[in-house]
């Protein structure tokens, strides 16, 4: 098996490095730390250089790569600053709705992600029993007479959950029950009733 990174990575990894000597010195680095806050400069910068689009797919104007290379540029980032969940996270955002939202969901998506950096959503997939296994998760939706749904359970870690206006809520389909493979993926408003 061959591990050498193809030149185009080698590329992206000068990229990265380049990138973050330019707009992340460590006074940066350190208050992000200390404050929780990304700069919207520095998400500018990110989208500006081209790396939020990783990907994204091309008809989204996103440039289409494999898991392997979003993985070594994440890599590289966090190598080079120390710092990269918030890049990371808003990346694995768009990934998800692109691959499972609407048309219309993606492009609303992409066009926010694009003019600002950050996605409208965070992502509320962990739970307080089931950590990253997903099987063990129990919130689910109920599909109600009228043909509404409603959305129970809780999330223990929803990343950028105080920063977003919307979030992306996996459940369940009908039944908790860890035999239940049937998921659906759910764009929740954070003041949404029953939100807390």
């Amino acid at each position: 098996m061959d591990f050498r990174f193809t030149d185009e990575q080698e590329l992206l990894v000068e990229s990265i490095e380049e990138f973050v000597a330019r707009n992340m010195p460590e006074e940066l680095i350190n208050e992000m730390y200390e404050t929780g806050v990304v700069p919207d400069a520095l998400s500018k910068a990110w989208m500006d250089a081209g790396f939020g689009l990783m990907g994204v797919p091309e008809e989204y104007g996103g440039t289409p790569c494999d898991n392997l290379t979003l993985g070594i540029m994440y890599e590289a980032l966090y190598e080079a600053s120390a710092c990269f969940s918030p890049f990371c996270s808003n990346v694995l955002a768009m990934f998800d709705v692109c691959a499972m939202g609407t048309e219309e969901q993606i492009k609303k998506c992409v066009q926010v992600y694009t003019e600002t950096g950050e996605p409208p959503f965070c992502l509320a997939i962990t739970e307080p029993g089931a950590g990253s296994d997903n099987k063990g998760m129990t919130s689910y939706t109920k599909k109600q007479d009228d043909g509404t749904f409603v959305l129970n359970g809780s999330k223990s870690f929803v990343t950028n959950g105080e920063d977003f206006p919307e979030m992306f809520v996996i459940a369940k389909d009908e039944d908790p029950a860890r035999e239940n493979k049937s998921f659906s993926l759910w764009i929740v408003p954070i003041d949404a009733l029953g939100v807390s």
